[in-house]
């Protein structure tokens, strides 16, 4: 389970929670029964610290062997962390010197938003530049269209691949998250498919089918623009010119 969407979880209910907690819930054999229930004793809890530990919890919890030597990700990507309620997080990096004077960072929350915000933002502007893109629409407005063809600049969330043989990609921007899904008819889309990952900025176009999920009929990456603007003047073509006997 994503460490962002655990965490998520405890702040909407007021909660922070310890190291232990968090590897204990994602790395369970069935981690979203035992977030569950987790926030289930959390809530029928009162007086409950502020910042939640394994010990606090572990009792009553229904608890299968965790992988206590898997190593947690410390690159979570998700723009919903814009929305989290950054006053409840404390941060205990201090930043003493960048020897290179080219880190802007505090180490706070904010900054790791801003990296993953600004980093949407800027593949973007790059994906707008194609004319297929250049009327995407945020995933907020999808609610609100009626054309059944819709196409959005997304980042992908999760990738999930289905017994059918079909993809799921949860996709999210600034205003939302939707899913996509690419049938198993599609097999160029499938192959070409295999190479999307977590975090990735991508331009999709499909069929909606309802506010929360649609069927992706194409899809690409952003490109490096190469606008390259034709002139009728070469300085070495008076060169050629005379080596050729022209004029």
């Amino acid at each position: 389970m994503d460490r962002v969407r655990i965490i998520k979880a405890f702040l909407n209910e007021g909660f922070e929670i310890d190291p232990a907690l968090l590897k204990f819930i994602q790395y369970h054999d069935d981690s979203e029964s035992c977030l569950f229930e987790v926030l289930n004793r959390v809530k029928r809890t009162k007086n409950l610290p502020s910042v939640l530990t394994l010990s606090l919890i572990q009792d009553g919890v229904s608890s299968s062997k965790a992988n206590r030597n898997a190593s947690i990700s410390s690159k979570e990507s998700s723009l919903f962390l814009k929305n989290v309620k950054r006053s409840r997080f404390h941060s205990n990096v201090i930043i003493y010197k960048d020897p290179t004077g080219r880190s802007f960072s505090t180490g706070q929350v904010e900054d790791f938003s801003n990296h993953f915000l600004l980093r949407y933002q800027m593949l973007k502007t790059i994906l707008r530049q194609r004319p297929e893109a250049r009327n995407a629409i945020s995933i907020s407005r999808i609610k609100f269209i009626n054309n059944s063809e819709i196409g959005i600049i997304g980042m992908i969330r999760s990738k999930v691949e289905k017994q059918s043989r079909s993809i799921s990609l949860e996709l999210e921007d600034e205003t939302g998250r939707i899913v996509g899904i690419i049938s198993s008819k599609e097999q160029e889309l499938l192959k070409k498919a295999v190479h999307l990952l977590n975090d990735q900025v991508i331009y999709c176009k499909g069929q909606k089918w309802n506010s929360s999920s649609f069927q992706i009929k194409d899809f690409f990456w952003p490109d490096v623009p190469f606008n390259k603007q034709a002139t009728g003047y070469c300085p070495f073509r008076k060169i050629f010119n005379n080596c050729w006997g022209y004029r």
